[in-house]
């Protein structure tokens, strides 16, 4: 994962330098040391006027201040110092561009270009129930398959565990604690803990169907599905575990209301039978988090993210306005412009859900445009 992300790190880096013809002093990274060699190879944009692998004596943390930002692929807000903005490997791998090209007959037409009509329909034919199928990695994602189960076996027809039976991952075996749900709670045990495990090209067709996906956190507070989910065009339900920690694009889907928070079973079935009787709504919101993943998570629009990172992080230390002039150039705005942007963002705060509002949705799609998927 690191390399992946070295690489594009690199070509934002050859970006910034040799398209903007900007300066970026003083930014230093640290790798671990068995990992260098393998990192730097064949990584052209980075100049160091030193030997790239040596060691350093600086201490990583100390009891005063951290002495630098740390990048990671998640963090929480409340209790940790560390930046999220380390996107996965797995964003635009083969899986993923399996279901963009899926999706670009679905909800484009011939031209490339977003089709309203074409959503329309498939929103129409996708069932009103939850979408979930994974491994029991973490103890949330069986305990509310069983709660929703027990509340309304319609909508919980997709929603389970797989991989149960698998030898070598004795980890997801959820017989046991299902078995224990069954008779505390009502659920039916065979229902959400499968035997079989569920290839990708049936979990992709699952997910297409469904107007509901749920997203759990995982063995960390993230999920790598959420991508996927994102994209489908469905109504995302994030778990609160999830949605109280961050990923590098997912701040502003949380913020304008786009990701849907939940804690058990009860509010979720809650929530969910609340967006069936205001289903604009619910699709609004589906289409802002499809187009939102189809242009900020594409190779480019990641891109975006990573350059306008290292301009910011190349200006520490410089004057607001200097950083704030380099940005601008990147986007192509102005000052005029961005100043009615800040206004009408400050128009919006505190706001959770109102995507019965066009303009409102615009700009949670058009923040990525900018560089401001943070």
């Amino acid at each position: 994962m690191v390399r992946v992300y070295l690489n594009r790190l690199s070509e934002a880096v050859g970006y910034v330098r040799d398209e903007l013809k900007l300066k970026l002093n003083g930014i230093h990274f640290t790798a671990h040391m068995s990992d260098c060699p393998v990192l730097w190879k064949n990584v052209d944009n980075v100049n160091v006027k030193e030997e790239r692998c040596a060691y350093g004596t600086a201490h990583f943390f100390n009891e005063s201040a951290p002495p630098a930002l740390l990048f990671s692929d998640a963090a929480s807000p409340q209790w940790n110092w560390d930046v999220p903005v380390v996107p996965y490997n797995s964003h635009n791998d083969k899986e993923e561009n399996r279901v963009r090209k899926h999706l670009s007959k679905m909800f484009y037409d011939e031209n490339g270009q977003f089709s309203a009509n074409r959503f329309e329909r498939q929103w129409r034919k996708k069932r009103s129930g939850f979408f979930f199928v994974g491994r029991k990695s973490d103890a949330a994602r069986l305990i509310v398959a069983c709660e929703v189960n027990a509340i309304d076996a319609e909508l919980s027809e997709s929603f389970y565990l797989t991989d149960a039976g698998n030898p070598i991952r004795q980890r997801n075996n959820c017989t046991s604690d299902a078995m224990k749900l069954q008779k505390s709670r009502g659920c039916s045990a065979s229902h959400i803990c499968r035997q079989e495990s569920t290839g990708p090209e049936e979990w992709q067709d699952l997910l297409f169907r469904h107007k509901y996906v749920l997203d759990f956190p995982g063995l960390g507070p993230w999920s790598i599905r959420l991508r996927h989910l994102l994209l489908n065009g469905g109504l995302v339900f994030q778990q609160r575990r999830a949605f109280e920690n961050t990923q590098f694009f997912d701040g502003p889907l949380k913020r304008y209301g786009v990701l849907i928070p939940f804690s058990e079973g009860n509010e979720l079935v809650e929530k969910v039978r609340w967006f069936q009787e205001h289903d604009e709504v619910a699709k609004k919101a589906a289409w802002a988090a499809h187009t939102f993943a189809w242009n900020c998570l594409s190779p480019e629009g990641i891109r975006q993210f990573l350059i306008h990172l290292l301009l910011r992080l190349g200006h520490i230390g410089e004057s607001w306005e200097n950083a704030a002039k380099a940005e601008r150039q990147l986007s192509g705005t102005s000052e005029s412009d961005e100043k009615t942007a800040e206004e009408q963002h400050a128009s919006t705060a505190g706001l959770h859900v109102d995507l019965t509002d066009k303009d409102g949705v615009k700009r949670v799609v058009d923040l990525c445009s900018k560089g401001h998927v943070d």
